[in-house]
């Protein structure tokens, strides 16, 4: 395990800050829209988004496929550069910080100003869920002897058969009781974008489900419980010597 600690050059891809909520039946998306003059300015990008439902009919030994629009879902906004990525959905909201990533002291503030407008829009019934989730992207040196070196959960290849690993893909869901979540850890070699570097992909998804009212003034101080919870899972899935080439 790596030493907990601050990286100047963390290899965040994405940083993402989600909320689930159960919206009433009487709210319909298009309200959104209206967030245009308190956050255009910020958020001048604005995408909606869409749900289609597909159905599969066999008759006959014949296939057949249909699909259909099922009506507006939600309404994404994005900053100028695109590096803050904001989705108001039916089902909740969700904060994207895009590379080059800052801090959490300046993405959850932003993130939480967001979610407050959400809330004041739709004004949902409950949260049913809080989520963070950090999906790292490992540029490692492409000459090293054994995964070992940089990971401490590597691909383990049997012993009869050759050692080199051409791509590898794991995914474990843990019980985290001590912070009350569940944390789902994801590894993939991807596609090199340089010959000289091995790209690992490093996905930690901690999240607690539970009925929260929208009053509730524990979620910050939870999400920053999610966050360490985080930490210590990224920090656990690498070694010293991985730690040190962000530095």
């Amino acid at each position: 395990m790596a030493n907990i600690r601050h990286l100047p050059h963390a290899p965040i891809r994405e940083a993402i800050i989600d909320f689930r909520v159960k919206a009433p039946d009487s709210f319909r998306p298009v309200a959104f829209h209206s967030l245009k003059h308190e956050i255009g300015s910020d958020y001048p990008r604005i995408d909606e988004q869409v749900g289609f439902e597909g159905q599969l009919k066999v008759e006959k030994d014949q296939l057949s496929q249909s699909a259909r629009q099922t009506g507006l879902m939600g309404v994404v906004f994005r900053s100028t550069n695109g590096e803050n990525v904001a989705q108001f959905r039916i089902d909740g909201f969700t904060f994207s910080r895009l590379k080059p990533y800052t801090s959490w002291e300046s993405i959850f503030p932003e993130a939480f100003r967001l979610w407050k407008l959400y809330e004041k829009i739709m004004v949902p019934e409950f949260i049913m869920r809080i989520a963070v989730r950090y999906i790292n992207e490992l540029r490692l040196p492409i000459q090293f002897g054994d995964f070992s070196e940089y990971l401490n959960s590597p691909p383990i290849v049997p012993p009869d058969l050759p050692k080199q690993v051409a791509g590898f893909l794991t995914r474990i869901v843990i019980p985290a009781s001590e912070f009350g979540a569940e944390a789902t850890i994801t590894q993939a070699m991807v596609g090199p974008a340089d010959p000289n570097f091995v790209n690992i992909i490093l996905d930690v998804d901690v999240h607690r489900s539970r009925q929260y009212e929208i009053s509730d003034e524990t979620i910050r101080s939870e999400f920053e419980q999610l966050r360490q919870l985080k930490n210590r899972i990224f920090f656990s899935s690498i070694t010293e010597k991985t730690a040190r080439l962000f530095e």
